[in-house]
């Protein structure tokens, strides 16, 4: 008798209907969204083609003064998902120069989620990131959850960054100690931490500490964008630490491990880096940390 898998691959595909409130401002040249008060499931790729479409349509716009301000499908399709289709404007409240327009438009799904048999049935694990499926991949599955692995290690290093650039504001600029370096950072996490990647098949910690960086403050160390500060190692102790034995040989991730540097940046390494420090040129000044504006952080004073 064969045994029962414990763990399936659901490919999930269809389509499910979606509701944005868009909020528009009149404006002399016309109507525009207010993109920090709309709801964003595009923003980026919406704001650029918004400003296109509104061009068009703000000398048919400028004259409505009351109801429901104009907004032709382009300009409604500017601010949806772009594969969103069929959609609709379901309510409007206009208010002097300021409106509200409720849209509804299907979406198209094509998912992969992870289930695990609990008892006699299944349950979904929503803890790992859902992504869409590459349907001309040979193994759209594999590639769907390599990727949905990788997405989840990325963000775990760089609540770890943070965590780290928090602790360092409150040390003068110094590093933890790669032998305390987890249980140092920690109060600093969110609870529960995320310190093991999903594509990592042993359990314990998934990440360790450049050793070399003890005693090191992070404005003394030069080519800060090529010096790891965390990698991912092969150790899963309480505060895993060396000089890069640990690389792991066959990498978790298409691409290859993921690193965290020491300016901030996490990027997909196929081949181990040098863990060697160089020392910062006197009178460097250091370079503010990737994405993360710089915090100064007064030390805590004495109980």
């Amino acid at each position: 008798m064969l045994p029962r898998a414990a763990e399936a691959l659901v490919r999930v595909a269809g389509s499910v209907q979606i509701t944005q409130q868009i909020v528009l401002v009149r404006e002399p040249a016309g109507w525009r969204v207010d993109l920090a008060a709309s709801d964003r499931l595009n923003s980026a790729e919406a704001g650029r083609i918004f400003i296109d479409a509104i061009r068009e349509e703000a000398t048919a716009s400028a004259p409505r003064r009351a109801g429901m301000p104009s907004a032709s499908p382009s300009l409604l399709r500017a601010l949806l998902a772009p594969q969103a289709k069929d959609y609709r404007v379901i309510e409007a409240d206009v208010e002097a120069d300021r409106a509200q327009v409720t849209v509804v438009a299907e979406m198209p799904v094509s998912l992969v989620l992870r289930a695990f048999r609990v008892g006699p049935g299944w349950t979904v694990d929503l803890t790992r990131p859902m992504l869409s499926v590459d349907a001309t991949h040979p193994r759209p599955l594999k590639k769907a959850v390599a990727a949905a692995d990788k997405a989840s290690c990325e963000d775990q290093l760089r609540r770890l960054a943070k965590a780290i650039q928090m602790y360092a504001a409150r040390s003068d600029d110094m590093f933890p100690d790669p032998e305390r370096w987890l249980d140092q950072i920690r109060p600093h996490l969110p609870h529960p931490a995320g310190v093991h990647c999903p594509a990592d098949s042993v359990e314990g910690v998934s990440y360790a500490m450049n050793r070399n960086l003890a005693g090191k403050r992070r404005r003394e160390i030069g080519k800060q964008s090529t010096t790891p500060l965390l990698f991912e190692s092969s150790l899963h102790t309480d505060n895993p630490a060396d000089t890069g034995e640990s690389w792991v040989d066959s990498p978790r991730h298409p691409g290859g491990n993921l690193v965290l540097f020491v300016d901030g940046s996490v990027r997909a390494a196929p081949k181990k880096p040098s863990f060697t420090v160089v020392n910062a040129e006197p009178g460097a000044r250091p370079r503010p940390v990737r994405g993360r504006p710089s915090v100064r952080i007064p030390p805590r004073s004495a109980p």
